[in-house]
């Protein structure tokens, strides 16, 4: 069966090495492959044979290069070997998971008396940076994305099957319990305990088509999980300003997982952005613009309200996402009358 790993990092990484299989240096990224390259990349692998921790260390890596994909991994490795030991012989999944969130949120000689925890002085990683595993294994201080990716990433280590899925605005864990028998929600920003669904929709209000149509709380692929995981890309692309690729790492996380919230308001927000800078900016109105230009500003525009109507249709809200100025109620983005 074809390595899949090796093969991405051939298109991911590069390497000075000097061939006498010596450890190689940190890998760069090279300046052909683009965020889209390496999310088609990501999104190809067959489904069975995903890692989702190198997947997301790959991300990672894009948005901070200084990431060593190897050493991180080394990491979860030995905190999975911690949490096993913990759990101790012959410990059945609950065990293993109950093990786990000692490790990672108990003070004691497993972690030298310094435990993860919630950051609350920036709780939705500002910085794509934030978001990354190499921050909150340096700082021990996370967020709603990388603090359920790193004990979901320990959890498949230590041999415990559990998946990430969707909120808004957040990102929570999925377990199958197989000493009651359910599938357990468990919220890593808070010591990755059981949550009830009737609590979580109390603080992270969701309406009932959101959840039928799939945009939250359904049960994700690995490939739809990596998608997800692909958001940090997006957040990147809003610093570095670069809508264009914004709107294609977009569109392919939503070939994916086509309900996935935050793509879809990165899409309608990017193409709002180029709208406003390229139209909006220079011609008094739509008839004043040549037919060619005029063509790309109905491609664009038609694109944005297909986003923001899908996430209507979808069952979103606009307090979901009130870092956008692109969303259902306020309309098409500034054009020309």
């Amino acid at each position: 069966m074809r390595n899949w790993k090796w093969c991405l990092l051939a298109l991911v990484f590069t390497y000075a090495g000097s061939g006498t299989g010596e450890e190689l240096p940190h890998p760069s990224v090279p300046s052909g492959a683009d965020e889209s390259e390496i999310v088609a990349a990501l999104l190809s692998v067959p489904n069975e044979e995903i890692d989702l921790a190198w997947s997301k260390l790959v991300i990672d890596h894009v948005v901070d290069p200084e990431v060593d994909v190897n050493a991180t991994l080394a990491k979860l490795d030995l905190l999975a070997t911690v949490a096993a030991a913990h759990a101790g012989a012959n410990a059945d999944a609950p065990q293993k998971v109950a093990a786990l969130r000692d490790v990672i949120y108990k003070a004691g000689p497993w972690n030298v008396g310094k435990p993860f925890a919630y950051d609350f002085d920036d709780p939705n990683g500002m910085q794509a940076s934030h978001k990354t595993l190499d921050w909150y294994l340096k700082t021990k201080r996370g967020n709603c994305v990388n603090m359920p990716v790193l004990f979901l990433a320990v959890s498949e280590r230590m041999g415990v099957e559990m998946n990430i899925t969707t909120a808004p605005r957040h990102v929570f864990l999925q377990f199958d319990n197989s000493a009651n028998g359910k599938v357990e929600h468990l919220e890593a920003t808070s010591g990755a305990q059981p949550q009830r669904i009737v609590w979580q929709r109390t603080v992270l209000p969701m309406t009932d088509r959101a959840i039928e149509s799939g945009m939250y709380m359904k049960r994700l692929s690995k490939r739809q999980q990596v998608a997800a995981m692909a958001e940090i890309l997006l957040h990147r692309l809003v610093e570095a300003d670069d809508q264009a690729e914004r709107i294609e790492v977009a569109e392919l996380m939503l070939k994916e997982f086509p309900e996935l919230d935050v793509a879809l308001m990165h899409l309608a927000d990017a193409y709002r952005i180029q709208i406003s800078r390229r139209f909006a900016a220079n011609y008094p109105t739509e008839e004043s613009m040549p037919l060619s230009e005029r063509l790309v500003f109905e491609e664009w525009a038609n694109a944005h309200d297909m986003a923001v109507d899908r996430l209507v249709s979808l069952g979103w809200q606009r307090a979901q996402a009130t870092e956008f100025t692109s969303i259902p109620g306020q309309g098409r983005p500034p054009l020309p009358q």
